[in-house]
């Protein structure tokens, strides 16, 4: 068997463990949260740390040191970085493991071995091109050779889950999972089931709802950008209401613009597409990530990082619907075909983890 240490969240427990949690090979892996079980009591030879390590990137010596007593008790030490960003890597563990996974990994890898403001390829942008700076600057280190660099490997991202959100089974599975173990939790488990939740028919509006307050200035810099941009059309929807209403736009809009977050792929995108809306977004073309429903001018609209051309997109969407309904749809379509294959993912997975 294969043993995951796990800090729980909602997110790494409905995202990065879905596949594997209602797949074949549910019962190859043994879940806990307790660094003492691992060193102390574990059986198996193979561990797969999940979250743990996430956002705890100033406690470098801990870190390590954790990872040096984990190595000694394993045969193999698997990484699951569930961070949100293709960029946020713990370069500083990479060398402690045997395989390193990610949601999302940068197409030209060779950034990796350049250090990056922010640690994100597009917070490292806006400080260069826009000199944004953080009160306390967080520099992602440079990963420290090719061969460390050949450990990466392409996971799962946000995608995974069962959309729209049922927040009372999102709660009660991840207690039942801390208090009762997989075999209760499975009953409360989410689900997916892929369909279209949206109108056909869409209004002419173009819905930006979105806040850049809660991110440090370089990574929030491009939703501030883009907020301020889009505020300026009438036929753009931005500002905050409540979930509820949030939801009602969704079903109605010909279109969502989803910035980037603490990371390029966002829940919105997911939310988008089962409600039929089109996608815009900044250009995702230098992220590998799957699901990888980001085909630009096909399953959605690229966005310039700078926003020069934000307001002809949303000319196109509202002069164009039919375009903007067939972008919509192909979107679903390559969506539920990458659910569909979501075993074949996991095979792999499990595959190179036994190796």
């Amino acid at each position: 068997m294969i043993t995951i240490l796990v800090r729980y969240n909602l997110q790494s427990y409905h995202h990065a463990l879905y596949p594997i949690l209602t797949s074949r090979y549910s019962g190859l892996f043994s879940l806990t949260d307790s660094v003492e079980h691992c060193l102390r009591r574990d059986a198996n030879r193979i561990l797969v740390i999940l979250n743990f390590f996430k956002q705890r990137y100033a406690q470098v010596e801990a870190n390590r040191a954790l990872l040096v007593e984990l190595r000694q008790r394993y045969r193999k030490v698997v990484l699951f970085d569930d961070s949100d960003g293709a960029d946020s890597l713990h370069g500083e563990l990479i060398d402690l493991v045997d395989l390193y996974y990610k949601k999302q990994i940068l197409v030209d890898r060779q950034h990796y071995l350049k250090p990056a403001y922010g640690r994100q390829r597009f917070s490292d942008y806006y400080h260069q091109v826009a000199g944004v700076t953080d009160e306390r600057p967080e520099i992602r280190e440079a990963i420290a050779s090719e061969a460390e660099l050949s450990k990466l490997r392409l996971a799962w991202n946000l995608g995974l889950a069962a959309y729209p959100f049922n927040r009372l089974r999102r709660h009660a599975s991840l207690w039942l999972q801390r208090h009762a173990g997989w075999a209760v939790a499975r009953l409360a488990y989410p689900r997916m089931r892929p369909r279209l939740h949206g109108r056909i028919e869409k209004l002419p509006v173009v819905q930006a709802r979105f806040s850049h307050t809660a991110y440090s200035a370089s990574i929030g810099y491009q939703r501030l950008l883009f907020g301020r941009l889009f505020a300026q059309d009438g036929r753009v929807k931005t500002g905050r209401v409540s979930k509820a209403a949030y939801e009602q736009e969704l079903q109605t809009a010909a279109a969502v613009v989803s910035p980037f977050g603490w990371g390029e792929v966002c829940y919105r995108d997911f939310e988008a597409i089962i409600y039929g809306a089109a996608l815009l977004k900044p250009d995702m073309g230098g992220v590998d990530t799957w699901p990888d429903i980001y085909v630009a001018g096909e399953t959605y609209y690229p966005l310039d990082w700078q926003g020069r051309d934000a307001a002809e997109v949303v000319n196109r969407v509202i002069s164009c619907p039919r375009e903007a309904a067939a972008i919509a749809l192909n979107a679903f379509d390559r969506y539920r075909a990458c659910i569909s294959a979501a075993a074949d993912r996991v095979d792999l997975f499990v595959s190179e983890v036994l190796a």
